[in-house]
C-alpha cells in the first residue's frame, strides 16, 4: 500500500503543547467503523474490555461535540487475524494482544500501539503542514499487561495493575490523529528535550505516559487536548476550484471557487496570493457561496481563506465557550497562470544550436522557464529543405536533443512549444549541415512565428516533455 505509516505508542513511566500527527479521517469516512479482535488477555474478561473501549470511543464523540465525531461498532471479529494482516487492511480494529512480540516495532515497556496508514492524497494544509486521510487506523494493547478498570482503581482495588480506560482512552486519541501533549525525556534521550510542565499538559489524555494503578485524568479532557483536535474537526471552510473554471491557464485567466463551511462565519476573506484578497458574504443556507478573481500576471499563486467564526461557534465539554482559532489554508490550492511560451529574457529566439561533430549538431532551448509550468510540452521536428514544407525525417521529444542528420545538405529545424494557455508557439532555423570536425560556432536565434492551436499540436502526435533541473 501507498502511503505513509504512523506508530504512536503510550508507555509506561521506567507531551510542547499538543501536536498532531498529520493524518486526518476525512468526513466523507464517519462514522468509523470499528471491530474488537478475537484475541484476549488473560488479566481482564472478554466482554469487560470490550465495554471499556466502547465506552472510550464514546468519550471523544459525546464530549467533544464540537468536533463532531462519530463511530460505530461492528462488534467482535469471527476469525482471527495477525497484527501484520491488520494493519492497512482497510478496517480498524482493536486488539488485546497475547503474543505481544508478534506486533511490529514495539518493546515490551509499551502499554499500547496505534497504527494509521495514511494515504498519499492532502485534505487540507494547516500551518504548513500537508494533512493526509487516514487509510485505518488499528489499536494494539499489551495482552502480557495485568490490565484493570479506572473504577476499580479509584475504588482501591489495584494491585500493580493498569488502566485500560486510561490507555483506551489514549490511543483513540492517536486514532483521531492526536499527538502527545508533551514528552518526557527518558535517559537515553529518545523523548523530548524539555521536560513536560505541570498543569494542562500533565494531565492531558494525550500525555505520554501512565503508571500502575493510575486511574487516568480525573478531569476529562484538558483545554490541551480540546484545542488540538478541534484545530483539525473543528468548524472550518474550505474551498474548491468552481464547475467550469480551471487552476490554469493563460494571461488574463479567470477562475472561481466555492466556498462551502461546516459552521455560519461572521467573515470570510480570500487571499489570491497576487496581493490582492476579497471577502464574501458567506450565507450557510445558500445553495452558492462564491469568490471569483481574474489574473493578469502570469506566476504561481498560493490561496489562503481567511475564517472568523461567531462567538459561541465551538463549545467546550464543559459548556464554556472556547476561544476557537480557525487555521487558514484549509484546503491545498495553487494557481498557475501562464502567458504563451516565449525565450527567457535577454534572447531574441525559442531556441539556436552549434554544430557538435561530424553530422551531429546540438540544439539549445532558449524558452523562458521562471514560471515552473508554464511550458508543459516540447516538439522537435527535423525536414529536409530549407522549409518546414518539406519532407520530415526526425521528431524528437526532449527539452535540447543533439541531432544526427544523414548527409551533408539543408535542412529545417523547428520547435513546437505549448503551455496551459493551450497555445502551440513555434519557430523554425535552417541548418547547412557539414561533415567536419567540431567547432562552437552559434547559429542566429530562432524568431517566433506565432502561435497555432493547441489541435494542431496534437495532430503531430505529441507527447509531453518537462525540463530536468540540473
Amino acid at each position: 500500500m501507498n502511503g505513509l505509516l504512523l506508530l504512536v505508542a503510550l508507555t509506561s513511566p521506567d507531551a510542547n503543547a499538543w501536536s498532531h500527527t498529520f493524518g486526518v479521517w476525512d468526513r466523507d469516512d464517519l462514522p468509523l467503523e470499528w471491530y474488537f479482535g478475537t484475541t484476549r488477555a488473560d488479566s481482564m474478561d472478554a466482554d469487560l474490555a470490550e465495554s471499556i473501549i466502547t465506552d472510550a470511543f464514546s468519550v471523544w464523540t459525546d464530549d467533544l461535540a464540537c468536533a463532531n465525531l462519530s463511530v460505530e461498532s461492528q462488534g467482535t471479529l469471527d476469525f482471527a487475524i495477525s497484527p501484520n494482516q491488520a494493519i492497512g487492511d482497510g478496517t480498524s480494529g482493536q486488539f488485546l494482544n497475547q503474543n505481544w512480540a508478534d506486533v511490529p516495532g514495539v518493546d515490551e515497556g509499551v502499554l499500547g500501539v496505534t497504527f494509521c496508514p495514511q494515504a498519499n492524497e492532502v485534505i487540507f494544509n494547516l500551518d504548513g503542514e500537508a494533512y493526509h486521510p487516514f487509510v485505518d487506523c488499528d489499536i494494539f494493547y499489551n495482552g502480557d499487561i495485568d490490565w484493570t478498570s479506572s473504577a476499580d482503581i479509584r475504588s482501591g482495588r489495584c494491585n500493580n495493575e493498569y488502566s485500560l480506560d486510561a490507555v483506551a482512552t489514549h490511543e483513540i486519541g492517536h486514532l483521531w490523529g492526536l499527538g502527545h501533549s508533551c514528552d518526557d525525556p527518558n535517559d537515553d534521550g529518545r523523548k523530548g528535550d524539555e521536560p513536560c510542565d505541570a498543569g494542562d499538559l500533565r494531565d492531558a489524555i494525550m500525555f505520554w505516559s501512565v503508571g500502575p494503578c493510575d486511574p487516568g485524568p480525573d478531569g476529562g479532557f484538558t483545554t490541551d487536548d480540546e484545542d488540538g483536535l478541534y484545530r483539525i474537526y473543528g468548524p472550518s471552510c474550505n474551498f474548491t476550484v468552481a464547475d467550469g473554471y480551471e487552476k490554469t491557464g493563460g494571461t488574463p485567466h479567470d477562475v472561481c471557487w466555492d466556498i462551502e463551511c461546516t459552521a455560519q462565519p461572521e467573515s470570510v476573506t480570500m487571499s489570491f496570493g497576487d496581493g490582492q484578497s476579497a471577502a464574501i458574504d458567506y450565507d450557510l443556507d445558500a445553495a452558492d457561496n462564491q469568490i471569483c478573481h481574474t489574473y493578469t500576471d502570469k506566476g504561481q499563486f498560493t490561496l489562503t481563506l481567511e475564517v472568523d467564526y461567531l462567538p459561541g461557534t465551538c463549545v467546550s465539554s464543559s459548556g464554556e465557550e472556547v476561544d476557537y482559532d480557525p487555521p487558514a489554508e484549509r484546503s491545498p490550492a495553487e494557481i498557475l497562470v501562464c502567458g504563451d511560451p516565449e525565450p527567457a529574457p535577454g534572447f531574441d529566439g525559442l531556441f539556436t544550436f552549434f554544430h557538435y561533430d561530424s553530422l551531429d549538431y546540438q540544439l539549445v532551448n532558449q524558452l523562458d522557464t521562471s514560471v515552473y509550468g508554464c511550458v508543459e510540452t516540447i516538439l522537435w521536428r527535423v525536414f529536409k529543405g530549407g522549409s518546414a514544407s518539406g519532407e520530415p525525417i526526425q521528431e524528437h521529444f526532449a527539452w535540447a536533443p543533439k541531432l544526427r542528420f544523414p548527409s551533408e545538405g539543408t535542412y529545417t529545424v523547428e520547435i513546437q512549444a505549448s503551455g496551459p494557455s493551450g497555445r502551440v508557439v513555434s519557430a523554425t532555423l535552417k541548418v547547412e549541415a557539414e561533415d567536419k570536425r567540431g567547432e562552437a560556432t552559434k547559429a542566429c536565434s530562432a524568431v517566433g512565428m506565432g502561435a497555432t492551436g493547441l489541435a494542431s499540436l496534437l495532430a503531430f502526435g505529441f507527447a509531453a516533455a518537462r525540463r530536468r533541473d540540473d
